[in-house]
């Protein structure tokens, strides 16, 4: 049989214009006409803008950005969920910084040289806040409160105990699945914070057009996100604002979101009436966003002849001072984990917590690495402790052809029509050795 790329060498389409430079890159963009932009951000993890003063830099010719310039209006950078699951509590400017980088105001100049001057002209008073760096400490009573008040689906929300949401799940009679079981053990595994490291750093090209539009060049791997998004903030009919696609100098799930540096530039436009660039700098985007840290507490069942009983999953995630994608990266979290092997009966608590840390976003599986390595280490144990070939306690447990698959979370369930897990452990351990 032959096939048209199975067993067939392809080319890529943007092979050559890579490795000849000729491919365009958002830090590529350069238009007439065209303002430097630099950003202000807060130096301090959680503090009050009490005063800021604009006058020198403005003395100098610059375009200045503060909270006042824009629209007062909270949202959330990642359009991923309905709206009765989107949580939002971000600003494009602020007065409140819940983390160090946090933008609190921008200046736009002749060249980037003009710019970072003008920036250095600003006077900021701060009243410097106690922060909180662990989510466990953060949802303690009397923990610094990092946001008050936060929208859900239109309506204004009280935060609680720093909980920025949370989901639970629950399936079968985990008690008596317990009973049943001849052992059970408890365990607790702990993930940190990464920075995704991709070559590219945050770029955004804004040139605002004469009927009132915007075209805009930028890092983003959802140029629809970053439509919806600013014509959401700026009330600019979608149809007016125009993103470019251009090729992505690495993402890794950093620029899924609409980043920060897009509104701001597109503020800094129509304020000016120009064309603005702002570039971050590797380290400015460093500061930007991170990936989630999760702290998993298992409760897990097993019979004498290796058949899992019930299970209990807590995960507390550590999102850091704002939500991108809170919410539904808990039920992935849940998706991952019950589409694994086979429980009776399950029951799943996820809390995302905030703490003054860099905002936490999408990185490279989506929880899945995090929940398997857990899962896979406890599975590892309960073989040992039952004298079980691990391959084969897998084997025993595995979810395969005409199991119920979660997918990525409880609103995405299916039943799995073709299944490769057993020909895979069998032959993998045969490789191995």
């Amino acid at each position: 049989m032959n096939f048209h790329v199975i067993g067939r060498k392809t080319i890529r389409r943007d092979a050559l214009a890579k490795v000849t430079g000729a491919e365009k890159y958002a830090s590529d963009i350069y238009l007439p006409n065209m303002l430097h932009a630099r950003v202000l951000k807060s130096p301090y993890p959680h503090a009050i803008v009490k005063k800021i003063d604009t006058s020198k830099a403005e003395d100098m010719g610059a375009i200045v950005l503060t909270l006042k310039d824009i629209p007062d209006r909270l949202f959330c950078p990642r359009l991923i969920s309905t709206p009765d699951a989107t949580y939002k509590d971000w600003r494009v400017l602020t007065d409140k910084p819940a983390y160090v980088g946090e933008p609190i105001a921008a200046v736009a100049a002749e060249t980037e040289e003009l710019a970072q001057k003008a920036l250095e002209l600003i006077e900021v008073e701060y009243e410097v806040l106690e922060p909180v760096f662990d989510p466990l400490e953060s949802m303690k009573d009397g923990a610094p409160k990092i946001h008050e008040k936060i929208i859900l689906n239109d309506s204004i929300i009280n935060v609680e105990k720093n909980i920025a949401c949370r989901l639970e799940l629950e399936e079968g009679d985990l008690e008596e699945a317990f009973k049943k079981s001849d052992i059970i053990i408890e365990r607790e595994f702990r993930t940190s914070k990464g920075y995704h490291n991709q070559l590219e750093p945050k770029v955004a090209v804004v040139n605002p057009e004469p009927d009132g539009g915007l075209t805009i060049w930028c890092t983003t791997q959802t140029i629809h996100n970053t439509r919806l998004l600013i014509s959401e903030i700026f009330n600019i009919p979608v149809s007016k604002v125009n993103v470019k696609k251009l090729a992505l100098g690495g993402g890794f799930g950093s620029s899924i979101q609409t980043n920060i540096v897009v509104p701001i530039a597109v503020a800094l436009a129509l304020k000016a009436r120009r064309p603005v660039r702002l570039a971050y700098t590797k380290e400015e985007d460093m500061h930007e966003h991170s990936s989630y840290q999760m702290i998993f507490r298992f409760k897990i069942g097993v019979s004498r002849d290796g058949k899992l009983t019930g299970g209990y999953m807590e995960n507390i995630m550590d999102i850091g001072a704002h939500q991108i994608q809170a919410y539904p990266l808990l039920g992935t979290c849940a998706g991952w984990w019950v589409s694994l092997y086979k429980l009776q009966a399950i029951k799943y608590v996820g809390v995302a917590v905030y703490t003054n840390k860099i905002p936490s976003c999408a990185y490279r599986g989506y929880g899945n690495p995090q929940v398997t390595w857990a899962v896979e280490t406890i599975m590892d144990e309960l073989a040992e402790i039952l004298g079980i070939d691990p391959i084969e306690f897998r084997l025993k447990n595995y979810i395969g052809e005409g199991d119920l698959f979660w997918g990525q979370g409880p609103t995405v369930k299916s039943i799995i029509k073709s299944c490769g897990v057993e020909e895979i452990l069998r032959k993998g351990s045969e490789l191995i050795g």
